[in-house]
């Protein structure tokens, strides 16, 4: 099933959406990119920037598991505490810069996450900085083969960082379109 019959699958009113921002991700995105991550009732999902935990929460809703939910922005957690309370579901949220976060080594075996892009949230800088983080200190959390599931904007500045880490395999790249911004979805996979 490709991501686009996913999202229309995935299109249908959440109730537990009591809290938005503007850079909220649209959940039948979250929806189709949780099912893209193959999900198993093992696993241990990682939101690195979770905003209103539209990503975690869909992932509860769909197979539960355990996940963690980190966003810098005190105003996304709250946000994020009202949608996980409404939906009923589990997630743990912690405040903080994620290159700043301490996992084990190999903890997680997913990582899926709406990357700050620079247009809401972020800056062209910063996440530079940022997506070399991801491409060579957050592999270290994600368990060999473990997948890593992300939306972005910027796709050159993701594909060109993940590109020189060896730990990295691109699995695949589709572009999708959500209200007017040229987005894709991207999986990775961890090699070693």
């Amino acid at each position: 099933m490709d991501i686009e019959e996913l999202i229309k699958n995935g299109t249908y009113p959440r109730s537990y959406r009591k809290c938005t921002l503007e850079y909220s991700l649209n959940p039948a995105v979250a929806y189709a990119m949780n099912v893209l991550s193959q999900p198993g009732k093992k696993d241990k999902v990682l939101d690195p920037f979770c905003g209103s935990g539209t990503i975690l929460t869909e992932r509860q809703l769909l197979k539960p598991c355990i996940c963690v939910g980190v966003d810098i922005d005190p105003r996304a957690l709250r946000c994020a505490e009202k949608n996980v309370r409404a939906a009923g579901v589990e997630v743990e949220l912690r405040r903080g810069d994620i290159t700043t976060k301490k996992f084990p080594e190999g903890y997680f075996t997913k990582i899926i996450s709406n990357l700050p892009y620079g247009i809401h949230s972020g800056s062209r800088g910063k996440n530079i900085r940022l997506y070399q983080f991801m491409a060579d200190k957050m592999v270290n959390w994600l368990r060999v083969s473990g997948s890593a599931i992300f939306v972005t904007n910027a796709k050159a500045l993701l594909r060109n960082t993940f590109s020189h880490n060896p730990s990295w395999e691109l699995v695949s790249e589709t572009p999708l379109q959500i209200s007017g911004l040229n987005l894709s979805v991207f999986i990775f996979r961890r090699l070693r």
